[in-house]
């Protein structure tokens, strides 16, 4: 779900936005390749309104992202997550077994070898 929300959702407003605004867009013209025609092309677009649209579209999530049922339902999901994460990180760590071995000159050259619960 993150992956389509975070992604793909907004892949499809792009996608649309592109649609619906292709005519603000410049058009290359068949067999112009003239750089001056390509600069009055983006001179003549009106590809700062569709910058304008993006800018309210951010602006427009900011202020869904701000209403508190929204805040607090993204802040619930990344706790259960959190907590979920937590949890499974404290069962794998209770079974794991660190095992130390030190060489000490000071016990006569034995090799010590220690367990500790992770």
């Amino acid at each position: 779900m993150n992956i389509f929300s975070t992604s793909g959702i907004a892949n499809f407003i792009c996608v649309g936005f592109n649609i619906i605004f292709q005519d603000w867009f410049p058009h290359a013209q068949e067999g112009s390749s003239n750089s001056s025609n390509i600069v009055e092309e983006y001179a003549n677009s009106k590809i700062g309104l569709y910058f304008l649209v993006l800018l309210g579209t951010q602006i427009f999530g900011i202020i869904i992202n701000m209403i508190p049922f929204v805040c607090n339902s993204v802040e619930k999901l990344r706790m259960d997550a959190s907590n979920a994460t937590n949890d499974a990180d404290a069962d794998d760590s209770a079974n794991t077994v660190l095992s130390v071995s030190v060489n000490d000159d000071n016990y006569n050259d034995k090799k010590k070898t220690s367990s500790y619960v992770v």
